[in-house]
């Protein structure tokens, strides 16, 4: 059982926050996909289940030492590889692309726990080789985990995923200690090497990149989406029309409104204020798992929290950008609002992780200040601080 003092550790806006913002998305939900005397469409149905089997998940991964996937990292990884394999060689395709396989008859995405895994495993090779200018080799290291994994999801294909896991990569290498010049080098790299790039991309992709350069060349098809998701934002102007009532959304002019495109209903029937707070909810979300980076000086729990803080910001980042046409259109969902029972699991899940970083990591080996109780300018600091300058003890 937990010690009474580990249950006041447990941070409440990291149970608040999800549970709001995935009841929210309910809401949104019925909103967008209500058809006048056809009573609730089956994804409400769907997204409500999915969310309370997701809390009850994150309290059991909660509960969990976090320090016990240190040891067993490499079962979640090896079993990340078979699903993409499973997936790649008998999965189901779906709008185009084959990235689903079923359980008693239930389809899921496979990918989108391969976050988790690619976190996991990623945060024992960097923390396992912070030392003693290892950096190096940890970060050579965390490239030969990633790719893999990287064209296994290619083969899907599945570029949205794709990007995901590098941004977590790259977040989780910056607080690990590894160089800038390393990681800008990794940024430039791709750069000079596009025209090479370009030549292996799918033409779906290739024809996204051009569909975002030029959205008005083909508005009934490629750029159909993008044109329609910003005339919503922009019809709802300061207060939105009402839930139920925005026009795009109701007369169909905007498609897969309950998927890519739910930040355009927000933005449509709740107005720019309604976005906001949502938003606003986002990020305070992703400062709480900062606060539970903060929170312990073991390097494990530190990058583990640093990756579920990424995944869930360059989620949010490239949803609402290319819901605003400032990114491409990539398919990645709304992390707890858009409708998808995998990516709303595995969202929880890694909120379970952070959650018992602040349970568990706050042992006698790493004893400091709670992050609660320190002024917000020192929490920052702390959080933002290389994982390298810290101090830490091997697990229990």
């Amino acid at each position: 059982m937990l010690e009474q003092k580990r249950w006041r550790d447990l941070d409440p806006w990291l149970l608040l926050l999800p549970v709001g913002l995935s009841v929210f998305g309910v809401i949104v939900i019925r909103s967008a996909t209500d058809i006048p005397g056809a009573g609730l469409a089956p994804e409400v149905w769907a997204h409500a289940v999915a969310s309370a089997i997701g809390m009850a998940l994150l309290l059991v991964v909660a509960l969990i030492d976090y320090r016990w996937w240190r040891s067993f990292w490499w079962l979640g990884y090896l079993a990340a590889i078979a699903l993409l394999v499973v997936v790649v060689v008998s999965g189901e395709t779906r709008y185009g692309a084959q990235r689903w396989v079923s359980v008693a008859g239930i389809p899921f995405q496979p990918s989108e726990f391969v976050k988790l895994a690619c976190i996991i495993a990623l945060a024992r090779v960097l923390a396992d080789h912070r030392r003693d200018g290892r950096h190096l080799r940890g970060f050579a290291l965390s490239i030969i985990l990633l790719l893999p994994l990287l064209l296994l999801i290619y083969q899907q294909p599945d570029l949205a995923t794709a990007l995901v896991l590098v941004a977590i990569w790259l977040g989780m290498t910056y607080v690990a200690g590894v160089p800038l010049w390393i990681l800008a080098a990794s940024l430039f790299a791709p750069v000079v090497a596009w025209p090479l790039i370009w030549r292996f991309l799918k033409d779906y992709m290739r024809q996204r990149i051009m569909t975002f350069l030029a959205p008005d060349s083909d508005p009934l098809g490629a750029g159909y989406n993008m044109i329609q998701a910003r005339i919503s934002i922009g019809a709802g102007g300061w207060w939105g029309r009402g839930l139920g009532e925005g026009t795009q959304t109701q007369l169909n002019f905007l498609r897969v409104r309950h998927t890519d495109f739910i930040f355009a209903v927000v933005g449509e029937e709740l107005g720019f204020l309604g976005s906001v707070g949502v938003l606003a909810a986002y990020a305070w979300l992703v400062l709480r798992c900062l606060a539970a980076i903060g929170s312990t000086h073991d390097v494990f729990g530190r990058l583990l929290a640093t990756g579920v803080a990424t995944m869930i910001l360059f989620e949010v980042f490239v949803n609402v950008g290319m819901n605003v046409g400032l990114v491409p259109v990539a398919g990645i969902p709304l992390p707890f609002l858009s409708y998808g029972r995998s990516a709303l699991l595995a969202n929880f899940l890694a909120l379970g992780l952070v959650q018992s970083v602040r349970l568990y990591g706050h042992s006698r080996r790493y004893d400091h200040p709670p992050a609660m109780q320190m002024p917000l300018a020192a929490r920052l600091r702390r959080a933002a601080q290389p994982a390298s300058r810290m101090t830490s003890a091997p697990p229990r």
